[in-house]
């Protein structure tokens, strides 16, 4: 029955793969034509760019989704043994939690919204998938090392209860703003895509109670989101549009800079910038022009690598990006695989 199940998701998948592939195609000039388009700021070209195509994708995972769900049930279909309710229930939380992500990254696309609202909205579509979560009993007790146990004569578990659910949350949240596209592009999937596909995978690894090792695998976004938390929470003046810029002569980027009055920044975020700038993570010149002035790199992954490997081509930057992203992968592995079992007695 598992080979069944198996065979039927790869089937379904290519399906879907071929489906949505011909319909991005069908669908460019529609999107177009409906004044449905951004630019590519990266390129010297300015043709209109279809967005957000992710909406298609999004939907043709919807109702290959909706076929799927029969499948792993078939078993339990005109027998007399108990149905899995709660599994079901699971199934179909999830999917509801993928919806209204999708609607909210719609929503985020057509109204444009602003960083608050992409940090509230996550939020809200989490909830079914953490009441199903609660009401099947699921676990908030968390594992201590052993070596800890044995330092500080503490529990081997912990149940932090409502802090657990806190936690599922902001993976959920942090999940839906850490997916991005990439070089290159023909179409742009827009914030409809990364809602659908981070939410996917939050509501996977919650299901799975894998969510902490999903953690493992977001080394990147999870430091790039430290990074840039002076400009996200104001403690330095943050720009609408942190893209490296382009320089169409050279065809390459260079990182992008962000200008202000020192009297924009208060001691706080003087204190950070001065930190950042003593472990050479940040680009800081300091000027005179009507007063005092500032000029940093945006702080985002892009371009602190772009701080250390000077102007590079879109394509070399993406390959840069995808390395550190497999080198963090590799190591969430070993982390979660084999570290793991220096500290833990047992490792499932």
């Amino acid at each position: 029955m598992t080979i069944l199940i198996v065979l039927v998701n790869v089937a379904l998948s290519l399906l879907g793969f071929i489906v949505c592939r011909s319909l991005i195609k069908e669908y460019i000039p529609i999107f177009i034509s409906r004044k449905m388009y951004g630019n590519d700021q990266c390129k010297k070209s300015d043709d209109p760019i279809p967005e957000p195509m992710g909406v298609i994708c999004a939907a043709v995972y919807l109702i290959i989704m909706f076929v799927f769900i029969p499948f792993p049930f078939i078993e339990w279909i005109g027998t007399e043994s108990a149905f899995p309710h709660t599994k079901f229930l699971a199934f179909l939380s999830a999917l509801i939690s993928i919806c209204t992500a999708i609607l909210l990254g719609f929503a985020d696309d057509v109204l444009d919204l602003k960083w608050r609202h992409k940090l509230a909205f996550p939020t809200l579509s989490s909830l079914p998938i953490l009441m199903v979560y609660y009401v099947s009993g699921g676990s908030t007790t968390v594992l201590i090392p052993s070596r800890t146990i044995r330092m500080l004569l503490i529990p081997a578990s912990i149940d932090i209860n409502i802090f657990y659910y806190l936690f599922m949350c902001m993976v959920v949240v942090f999940c839906t703003n850490a997916i991005n596209i990439l070089y290159p592009a023909r179409v742009f999937v827009g914030d409809t895509f990364c809602y659908w596909a981070g939410m996917t995978l939050a509501v996977v690894s919650i299901l799975g109670r894998f969510s902490k090792t999903m953690i493992l695998f977001l080394i990147p976004q999870v430091f790039n989101f430290l990074y840039s938390i002076p400009q996200l929470f104001k403690l330095v003046p943050c720009p609408r549009h942190r893209l490296p810029k382009f320089d169409s002569a050279t065809d390459t980027v260079n990182m992008s800079v962000a200008q202000f009055k020192e009297a924009d920044v208060n001691l706080l975020g003087r204190f950070v910038l001065k930190v950042f700038s003593t472990c050479g993570m940040l680009y800081c010149r300091k000027y005179e022009k009507d007063g005092v002035r500032y000029e940093i790199n945006n702080l985002t992954i892009l371009n602190l690598v772009l701080k250390f490997a000077g102007p590079l081509h879109e394509r070399t930057l993406t390959n840069v990006l995808l390395s550190i992203q497999v080198t963090c992968s590799i190591f969430a592995f070993l982390v979660r695989f084999y570290f793991a079992s220096f500290i833990y007695d047992v490792v499932y």
